[in-house]
């Protein structure tokens, strides 16, 4: 995913090497891409909730290469398709 941000990118932009991110993030009980997923699923989360931004526009700016990916991706997360998110918190919010 071409927006995807990577543990070297980010070790860099730390000051620290890789290795050593990993082992922090090791000792926290968590990996660099299981933050990745959280960090997509609340942004995503936020922009369905919103309205105002097309599924497949919400799967372009988080990296997704294809509308489906992130479809099957949030589902997996969630247990509701992004539409389906969407529709429940609107409901929510009149």
């Amino acid at each position: 995913m071409a927006n995807t941000p990577t543990l070297e990118a980010l070790a860099s932009q730390l000051q620290i090497s890789p290795r050593k991110l990993q082992a922090r993030l090791k000792a926290r009980d968590t990996h660099f891409s299981r933050l990745v997923t959280q960090v997509r699923l609340r942004l995503a989360s936020s922009l369905l909730s919103r309205g105002q931004v097309s599924v497949s526009e919400i799967a372009l700016t988080l990296g997704y290469s294809e509308t489906a990916a992130f479809t099957h991706a949030f589902k997996r997360q969630t247990g509701q398709s992004p539409r389906e998110f969407r529709r429940s918190h609107q409901a929510l919010s009149l």
